[in-house]
């Protein structure tokens, strides 16, 4: 179980990339963390406020020396901005959807526990299983799933980090 599970620490590398929202950026972006043999932690990608845009959040391992990554990926046409946050200053957060499997017994436990994590919220609650989400710094969701592990844990899909600092350009 715990290998399935990352954490977003202080040292690690969270990166804000702006792109154009076209075929094959993706590929060209992480492209430059492959050749140079950089494991991406979590990677996140979604439209972004600008219609036409997406942003791409990319988590790498603290000792990755991303600066030459960083100045490649600005010369990419299709990348608008890069912008590592600061991960003492930005929001991080993580989502997932657990299915616990359940039984007439195990629902006081699997209750008891969920009332632990107050992001943790039953989505559809079954004979046999439980959908859960939550939505909570990596680390909780992390503590989450270990312990979850203990409930019947089933099955987990997970977004990995997502991440803002509220940095607003000026206009």
């Amino acid at each position: 179980m715990q290998q399935l599970i990352f954490t977003v620490n202080t040292q690690n590398h969270i990166l804000s990339v702006l792109v154009e929202n076209k075929t094959g950026v993706l590929n060209r972006v992480l492209s430059l963390f492959r050749r140079r043999r950089f494991n991406v932690e979590s990677l996140t990608v979604s439209p972004s406020e600008q219609s036409g845009l997406s942003r791409i959040i990319i988590v790498v391992h603290h000792q990755a020396n991303i600066a030459q990554v960083m100045k490649q990926m600005d010369k990419l046409i299709e990348v608008i901005r890069v912008r590592q946050l600061d991960p003492n200053m930005a929001i991080v957060r993580d989502f997932a959807l657990v299915t616990f499997k359940v039984s007439p017994r195990g629902n006081m436990r699997l209750t008891a526990f969920l009332k632990k994590y107050r992001t943790a919220k039953v989505l559809k609650k079954e004979m046999a299983s439980w959908v859960v989400q939550i939505v909570d710094m990596p680390d909780a969701v992390q503590l989450f799933l270990i312990e979850g592990s203990k409930h019947g844990l089933l099955h987990i899909t997970r977004t990995g980090a997502t991440a803002t600092d509220a940095y607003l350009p000026h206009a």
